[in-house]
């Protein structure tokens, strides 16, 4: 089996440099057109099942790329990017002046980001734990999956055994650049994203 994960594409808020989480911004209009080129370059894979985000950001992404509609996709919550309580909808640059120490725990000692208001990396790890889990069985030749920036990261560093202490060894991954991974016997391989 195939896994292509995707991070959506951008958004007005991503342009804007708002944080998200939980929240919604449209897509842009270069990111739909975005959507709609990865889509003529990935249909000849064929994709026996969609997965997205239930965000919309992550849905309208994942019909743009597969060509499925609304009802074929299947919306995951799992799949949703991190909560970020207070930070959602807040400018990044407002972010650090307000919450600097707080800020630097969350990507500087990821394993005590703990607030009150939010989701922590142990959360978040837990509920991608658990989608990929509910996967590993399927007899499915090409799966596309969608979903977000900090969640991409997630499951790239669950699937490659990267704990949360190490959780910021990469950038949070462009939206609408696939990685492509295969999953046999028990074991994901990093495939060439060539496309």
């Amino acid at each position: 089996m195939k896994l292509y994960i995707i991070r959506h594409g951008e958004t007005k808020w991503n342009r804007e440099g708002r944080m998200q989480g939980w929240l919604d911004s449209e897509l842009t209009k270069e990111a739909e057109m975005k959507a709609k080129n990865l889509h003529e370059k990935l249909k000849p894979k064929r994709f026996d099942k969609v997965y997205s985000s239930d965000l919309n950001r992550a849905i309208n992404t994942a019909k743009l790329v597969s060509g499925f509609s609304n009802e074929k996709i299947i919306k995951k919550r799992e799949l949703r990017e991190i909560e970020l309580g207070k930070w959602q909808g807040m400018l990044f640059k407002d972010i650090k002046k307000e919450y600097p120490k707080l800020l630097d725990i969350y990507f500087n000692d990821s394993e005590n980001y703990n607030p009150a208001d939010s989701e922590n990396f142990c959360d978040l790890y837990n509920r991608i734990n658990k989608f990929l889990e509910e996967i590993k069985d399927l007899n499915d030749k090409n799966i596309l999956i969608v979903t977000h920036g900090v969640t991409m990261i997630a499951i790239l560093n669950i699937i490659r055994g990267i704990g949360i202490k190490d959780f910021w060894n990469m950038e949070v991954p462009d939206g609408l650049t696939p990685v492509i991974y295969k999953y046999e016997d028990d074991k994901f391989e990093l495939l060439d994203t060539d496309l």
